[in-house]
């Protein structure tokens, strides 16, 4: 009998748009990684990956043969209506091809990429049953050596019983040339908070892309917020701004921390850039914030690149925002 894999009707499965309960699933954290045992023997498929295979049933094996047969599994992104920044990102990622499969659903990682700055991996499931519009998994991806890290996921259906994801993974606690991954990902819930204990691991390391570094030195300071730019990577799938928030410290006894997000992102050409917030890790209780945020790479005709950046500031207690402070924009010099 052939696997429900085989069957399916491709013709039947449409892209579909981020709805706003797919962004209500996102998980935006800051999460502690502990080591992790070194696990089987690794086998090189490209200068830029390593498939992992383990001796468990349920670890991820590559299985290019099967995605073949499968014709929206080799380009996960396709079905998901995608941002710039996805597509640059798809198009330079590096096929996996991992299957891993337990308790009648197959999960596999379909390609994956790491900028230097975020780890993100399109993955796709397929089941026996409906599991709902937007079931997900326990855990993300862990990244071998980062101290913390902040991410956002996401898992959606297109077909009757399948359902493409995107991982994204900002490590935090060193620079990395490289990342060693190891995904266990835990339980399923379904859309009805039913829960599926099974056993999906993957593991694979990627180099960071080649990145050209630009040194900034613009500093804002409005409302008792400083931004301070410190440099910006361009890769030849994006481009990640490197920055600093303070927040003073008159302000501590009235705010836990401030934080920046971008928008209205454009250059000297008219372009307009997608722009994500990575996230950021302090030190010092939140007064000061290194952070980073990442847009589509940017025109190499561009000479600037001007972002307006709004100032966040966190209550005493967890809750809602305390205030928001819409900052001047902010002019980048290019070259």
């Amino acid at each position: 009998m052939k696997e429900q894999w085989e069957n399916i009707n491709i013709d039947e499965i449409e892209p579909m748009e981020v709805t706003d309960m797919e962004k209500a699933r996102v998980k935006q954290h800051i999460t502690k990684q502990q080591p992790k045992k070194k696990m089987g023997v690794f086998a090189k498929v490209s200068a830029a990956a390593v498939i992992f295979v383990s001796g468990l049933t349920a670890a991820g094996v590559a299985s290019p043969a099967l995605a073949e047969r499968i014709p929206f599994m080799q380009n996960v992104v396709a079905f998901i209506t995608a941002s710039p920044l996805d597509e640059a990102k798809s198009e330079n990622a590096t096929a996996l091809l991992q299957v891993s499969e337990d308790k009648g659903i197959k999960v596999m990682v379909d390609r994956a990429i790491f900028d230097g700055t975020t780890l993100t991996v399109y993955y796709a499931v397929e089941s026996k049953e409906d599991l709902g519009e937007h079931p997900y998994f326990t855990n993300q991806p862990a990244i071998k050596g980062a101290t913390a890290s902040g991410g956002s996921s996401s898992l959606t259906k297109v077909g009757d019983t399948t359902y493409v994801g995107v991982e994204t993974i900002t490590p935090h606690g060193k620079t990395f040339s490289a990342v060693d991954v190891k995904w266990k990902l835990g339980a399923l819930t379904t859309e009805n908070e039913q829960k599926v204990n099974g056993n999906w691991s993957f593991a694979f390391t990627l180099d960071a892309e080649q990145a050209v570094t630009i040194p900034l030195q613009q500093v804002n300071k409005e409302e008792g917020v400083t931004l301070s730019m410190n440099e910006l990577h361009q890769t030849k799938s994006v481009t990640t701004l490197y920055y600093t928030v303070t927040l003073d410290e008159d302000l501590q006894d009235s705010y836990r921390n401030a934080s920046i997000i971008f928008d209205k992102v454009t250059d000297n050409l008219g372009n307009t850039y997608t722009i994500e917030d990575n996230g950021g890790v302090s030190n010092d209780s939140g007064r000061t914030l290194t952070a980073s945020s990442t847009l589509n790479a940017i025109d190499p005709q561009a000479t600037t690149l001007t972002l307006t950046p709004t100032a966040i500031y966190a209550g005493l207690e967890s809750g809602p925002i305390a205030k928001e402070h819409e900052m001047e924009p902010i002019t980048l010099q290019l070259k």
